[in-house]
């Protein structure tokens, strides 16, 4: 543990991360725009979206690069972090019923539009945990990448029930 690994090898998993949370980012970004706008089809679009990238990243996260990070950061943080992931589903699912009415009322969008930026500062937040990627073992981050490969190829919506 603490050893640096290849660079070339951080270099491929913060490429990945950081593309990953970029579309979520997008997404929530464009999310906001579309309510704001009260389109309500291209909320759904997009919350779909958001659903189908974000339930495969969580998953891998959740399955091997958490349990990897107990020993940085102990139990009780990193169980944070699952509630954090919890509490992001439970906002999407809010969102996508807000979504289903064919318009909003104002106070309907200021709080859907309120939701979705709660939704902000988890991505930025769980972009810094690339950082820690640089001081785990090979092994490690080899279990991040076998996790998303059979995250991806299982395709788990976040949304879906």
């Amino acid at each position: 543990m603490g050893t640096v690994i290849n660079a070339d090898l951080i270099e491929e998993f913060t490429t990945m991360f950081r593309a990953e949370h970029r579309e979520v980012r997008d997404g929530l970004l464009d999310l906001v725009h579309a309510l704001v706008a009260n389109h309500m089809e291209e909320c759904r679009a997009l919350l779909g979206e958001i659903g189908a990238l974000a339930g495969p990243h969580f998953r891998y996260e959740e399955e091997a690069l958490y349990p990897a990070l107990v020993p940085f950061f102990g139990g009780d943080l990193v169980d944070k972090l699952y509630a954090e992931h919890d509490d992001a589903i439970a906002i999407a699912f809010r969102l996508v019923d807000i979504v289903q009415a064919d318009s909003l009322a104002p106070h309907e969008i200021s709080e859907a539009v309120r939701l979705t930026r709660t939704l902000l500062p988890l991505v930025s937040k769980c972009e810094g945990l690339s950082l820690m990627a640089e001081v785990l073992e090979r092994r490690e981050i080899d279990r991040v990448f076998a996790a998303r490969k059979c995250s991806l190829e299982q395709g788990l919506d976040l949304l879906a029930h």
